[in-house]
């Protein structure tokens, strides 16, 4: 539960308008207005660094409502602390705004209650029409910003009611600016400080009843404040578009979450990374979220220094407000800021999909002096205005493809052209399926393109089950239509996504759907759209393809290339690295040699993979990186031979140089087996793990681990940090050690099946020793995730989550024909209802849901199972589960007790 603070009771000395800084002749008067629960000395600083306090010992449990007082502590010495209010202090706002007189408008606001709510809001708006025709009573011309936070934003707005008046609107005439910052909310349910003001807008715009229609409900407050402002507008004769224009100004800067009914044409939109109490809070000028803020306001600033006089005089002659309003127009421009980014925070989202994420940034680009041509025809492509909205760069294992598509996604990400990136990787978790690739795509062009956050917000807020929705549906209103809403500024640009390994996608529906959804980036007009996408020639992609008109698409087949350019190439990418090796050890000036060189490049046969191998391979003997080139060397063919042969034969060199010559052969077939079991499990995870968490997963001491994969650094990516993921450097490494026809040697020959057996029945294993009830230790049904994140990685550790996220998968790609009685169903008669209280806590629910319905057909006892001894719980939380209704554990962790005293 939310914490309820308490404010402290106002002084009432500090009532009303206060003056924090003031300047010589100031051109505008910027107003502050805060929220409920808060005050003007709290609203707009932040605390830079803690300063000494009691540490809790034992916290008095029901104080937790308000205070959350301790009941005893010591005290820890700690860095004092030091606040910073963002209006006042020289080097933020003030040292921007030198022009302006900045000010606070202070109420109490320690009162809770509809009623309370209802009743104070005319009266504290009133108060400050009134305290600002006094304090500006010698210069009522000078332009006025309005900055309001969650509740003062409503201050803002009901005072707006009051200005209308003629004899008021000199107040109204001046203001250029109004910034609302935030969302109040209601109870469970949500309204916005946009929604809210785009409801009193169009309730004043509009002459039916049913302009109310898409207000939040239980909001009686809300419901008065539209109903006021609309008699008010009605009333004073002002239309939708001169009330829009004469509330906002030419100049009017909007900070607030919107509906996509309150986007005003050319309306831009920008979303703060930032919860609702960050929104106001700033205290580095470097903050990149304070510059967003504060170049808007500067920019205001300055118009109202250039923009006084002209202002003045255009006014001087004119009707008053109430009449001339009728011919005003609407805004050219409005900026949007707001805490959109907790509607977009809703999108799940592969962490790896970028990229640029934290595991893909040693990953290499193209070297300078290759793929000249190849690179230039792509960047052309993506310029060009044609029709030609996809190019498919397609290409065999290990020619390249992931690196060019790192190096045109980089490109685009320093021109801040990029909309998004998606790169796939079989066995990678949520990278290896399309479950998140549309939501990744939405997050990651909200980010590039702020104007889109709102919408994209939108049809979260329209669609709450978004996320449970199809691929098409997905595409259609998180990604075109978002795209299709952008305003006509951004139609000469053109924005691109880079999708890699779309053949490593587990799913071949899903694939074809895709690119079938994608083609439709055509159709765009406000924005250009180009896809580029890479893969292998598999059957499903190229019949996608080739689906599309020729006119629409561009595809370039990569190992095509001639090969002198693609040698030479890899000539420059050998040279590179062997110098970077020779400059490590003591290898000589002369070392390799050109024609070594030429040899190496005749036996990467095309691949850049081979030649990344060998280069890793050889970096990783260190003192022994000569003896290592020469290994190759002689492993390799002299005859001309298929490029995979060349790949398969680099592969088989490393696997038995792992295992000295030095063991008996007893030893050997021991080492053998372990590397086996180990590698196999490596390749078919279906999301990586780490050595300590493989350790677990397969009951192997840590030590055998290390060991059997310690020369293996030039085929597996193994961190040094032994918590992060063991991973593949590339795809074809998997694709030789499962196939029999191509891993000859069968030491290390992987069957798949097999080891996704064996993977099931491990995973079994692992959740029967973990899973148990109430694993958190939560002793009230109820607890949200969020507040025991600690405890959960304690109890649910990397391995146990996998296995509960899984085993079902591996089950059924090992083709196991499960029995009644067996291991599977002992499981999950002792255990099925702590698997899914453990998949509530990691936010898998969903999972099991679809988990069990395909174990349905396997398990003929499941049925009874079900309907004995979960029946009417299970299917009621399935409903809610496919219906996207939202819960959190109370109903795993009750149920679960409820059955344990059965």
């Amino acid at each position: 539960m939310e914490t309820l603070k308490m404010p402290r009771q106002i002084d009432s000395r500090e009532l009303g308008l206060q003056v924090l800084v003031d300047c010589e002749s100031p051109d505008v008067d910027i107003v502050a207005v805060h929220g409920l629960g808060a005050t003007s000395s709290t609203t707009w600083t932040k605390a830079v660094k803690q300063q000494e306090r009691v540490e809790p010992k034992n916290i008095n449990w029901y104080s937790s409502l308000t205070m959350l007082l301790p009941t005893t502590g010591t005290k820890a010495p700690v860095q004092e602390e030091k606040r910073i209010n963002w209006l006042s202090d020289p080097t933020m706002l003030p040292a921007l705004v030198t022009n302006a007189r900045i000010m606070t408008f202070n109420y109490d606001s320690n009162w809770y209650g509809d009623d309370a709510i209802k009743l104070r809001l005319v009266h504290i708006a009133n108060d400050l029409s009134r305290e600002l025709e006094r304090q500006r009573r010698d210069c009522p011309s000078r332009r006025l910003i309005f900055i309001g936070h969650c509740f003062g934003g409503l201050v803002i707005e009901k005072k707006f009611k009051a200005l209308i008046k003629p004899q008021m609107s000199k107040i109204l005439d001046a203001t250029i600016g109004v910034i609302l910052l935030g969302t109040p909310h209601n109870g469970t349910d949500k309204i916005t400080s946009g929604e809210l003001l785009t409801r009193i807008i169009q309730a004043g715009a509009a002459g039916e009843p049913t302009s109310l229609a898409a207000l939040k409900i239980d909001n009686e407050m809300v419901l008065d404040t539209v109903k006021d402002f609309s008699i008010a507008t009605r009333k004073n004769g002002i239309a939708k578009s001169s009330k829009v224009s004469k509330m906002f100004g030419d100049n009017y800067k909007d900070f607030i979450v919107d509906e996509d009914s309150a986007n005003l044409d050319g309306c831009e939109s920008y979303g703060q990374p930032l919860d609702h109490y960050e929104l106001n809070k700033f205290s580095d000028p470097q903050d990149g979220n304070w510059r967003k803020l504060s170049g808007v306001i500067a920019d205001l600033c300055i118009s109202a220094r250039q923009g006084t006089k002209a202002h003045e005089d255009s006014r001087s002659n004119l009707e008053p407000a109430a009449t001339r309003s009728q011919n005003l127009t609407p805004p050219d421009r409005g900026v949007v800021f707001s805490d959109q980014e907790n509607l977009l925070s809703r999108l799940p989202i592969a962490s790896n999909a970028a990229f640029n994420s934290f595991n893909c940034q040693h990953e290499p680009t193209c070297l300078p002096e290759t793929r000249v041509d190849l690179l230039q025809e792509i960047y052309e492509w993506a310029d060009g205005q044609d029709e030609r909205c996809i190019f498919w760069l397609n290409g065999l294992a290990g020619t390249g493809k992931s690196t060019i598509a790192r190096t045109i996604a980089r490109t685009y990400f320093d021109q801040e052209r990029l909309g998004a990136s998606f790169f796939f990787s079989r066995g990678g978790g949520d990278v290896g399926h399309a479950g998140k690739f549309f939501t990744s795509l939405a997050v990651q062009l909200a980010d590039n393109i702020p104007s889109l956050q709102r919408h994209i917000s939108d049809a979260i807020t329209k669609r709450s089950d978004i996320v449970n929705q199809s691929l098409r549906d997905q595409w259609q209103q998180l990604v075109l239509l978002p795209l299709s809403r952008l305003n006509g500024s951004l139609s000469t640009s053109s924005y691109v996504l880079v999708i890699d390994a779309l053949d490593e996608c587990d799913n071949e529906k899903d694939i074809q759907m895709i690119l079938q959804l994608l083609t439709k980036a055509r159709e765009l007009k406000t924005i250009q759209l180009r896809v580029f996408l890479t893969s292998r020639p598999e059957t499903p992609i190229r019949y996608s393809i080739y689906q599309i008109p020729q006119a629409e698409h561009c595809d370039f087949i990569l190992h095509n290339i001639l090969p002198p350019i693609i040698d030479h190439d890899i000539y420059v990418f050998l040279k590179n690295n062997l110098s970077t090796i020779k400059q490590e050890g003591t290898l000589g000036d002369r070392w390799p040699g050109e024609q070594i060189l030429k040899k190496l490049v005749q036996n990467a046969s095309g691949l850049f993979i081979w030649a990344a191998t060998a280069c890793r391979f050889i970096y990783e003997g260190k003192k022994f990186a000569r003896r290592r080139l020469d290994t190759i060397l002689k492993g390799s063919s002299s005859t001309i031979i298929p490029p995979e042969k060349h790949l398969d034969e680099i592969y088989i060199t490393v696997l038995k140089n792992s295992i000295s010559s030095n063991y008996d052969d007893e030893e050997k077939e021991e080492l053998y087996k372990i590397l086996k079991y180990i590698l196999g499990s490596i390749v078919v995870l279906l999301s990586p793990l780490s050595i300590f968490s493989l350790s677990s997963l397969l009951n192997l001491p840590k030590e055998d681990i290390d060991q059997a994969v310690e020369d293996l650094h030039s085929i597996l990516n193994i961190p040094e940090d032994r918590n992060h993921s063991i991973r593949l450097h590339h795809p074809s490494f998997r694709d030789f050690l499962l196939n029999k026809e191509r891993c000859e040697d069968s030491n290390f020959w992987v069957d798949e099946k097999q080891t996704h057996q064996t993977l099931a029945f491990d995973c079994i294993k692992l959740m029967s020793t973990f899973l148990k009830q109430d694993i958190c230790g939560q002793k009230a049904p109820g607890t949200l995730v969020t507040d025991i994140e600690i405890r959960v990685e304690n109890y649910l550790p990397p391995e146990v989550r996998y296995a509960c996220i899984y085993w079902v998968q591996h089950l059924q790609k090992g083709g196991i024909q499960l029995q009644d009685n067996d291991q599977v169903y002992q499981f999950l008669q002792v255990h099925l209802l702590h698997w899914f209280e453990a998949l509530s806590w990691i936010g898998k629910i969903s999972e099991g849901i679809v988990a069990i319905s395909s174990l349905e057909s396997y398990i003929s006892e499941l049925n009874r199972l079900l309907s004995n001894y979960i029946a009417q719980p299970f299917f009621s939380l399935q409903r809610k589960v496919l219906f996207g209704k939202h819960f959190n554990s109370a109903f795993l962790i009750g149920f679960t007790r409820y059955q344990g005293q059965d």
